[in-house]
């Protein structure tokens, strides 16, 4: 219950009585108690995630909010990377590209394909990332909702993957061609061994 009161004092200052209301709040409590338990199941989920997640703001393309996977898999803490935006991180696009970009996903109302770009971290590296948008409402605004997935390990190991596959070919063709080179010099070294042996 909610309890308030207020004296009633006579000329003199004098409390006469009081007046004063209970109010029933269990429902209030019961709600906030609720709200209170999603925004927990939400921030555990947000921050445990191992993909890189945040809320940004797509006018200024700052970070509203973060995980922690964001941060580190750039190599940033949260209170560094608190104070970057998309600018910062983002390699391949340029500022006014980025945000013809921005506003073109933010017009389309189709599900669009991830945007594959590259994100600087803080020592200068440069990391393959895979992009996933979505617009969403927060209260009266409007954010992008970001989560990026980092794949350079796996372009790392896909190259290396073509490349034994086309030093496996090359070594395949080397073969054949020895083969069909192979064949017709036995021939002739086999004649001049004849003729040697026998003129």
């Amino acid at each position: 219950h909610l309890v308030r009161c207020v004296p009633i004092r006579d000329t003199e200052g004098k409390v006469v009585r009081w007046f004063g209301t209970c109010t029933d709040i269990e429902d209030v409590k019961q709600a906030q108690a609720l709200a209170a338990e999603r925004e927990t199941w939400f921030r555990t989920l947000f921050d445990t995630i191992p993909l890189s997640a945040a809320l940004i703001d797509p006018q200024t393309m700052e970070f509203l909010q973060f995980n922690d996977a964001a941060a580190e898999n750039l190599g940033y803490t949260r209170e560094e990377f608190a104070k970057l935006a998309v600018y910062d991180i983002e390699a391949v696009y340029p500022h006014q590209q980025l945000d013809e970009l921005v506003a073109q996903r933010a017009s389309s109302n189709e599900l669009l394909p991830p945007l594959e770009t590259e994100h600087g971290s803080k020592s200068g590296a440069f990391r393959d990332v895979l992009v996933h948008v979505r617009y969403m409402s927060v209260g009266n605004r409007r954010v992008q909702n970001c989560v990026w997935q980092d794949v350079t390990e796996k372009k790392l190991t896909e190259a290396a993957l073509l490349q034994s596959e086309k030093l496996a070919s090359a070594g395949r063709m080397a073969a054949t061609v020895a083969h069909e080179i192979n064949n017709p010099l036995e021939m002739v070294t086999n004649c001049i061994y004849l003729a040697a042996s026998n003129p």
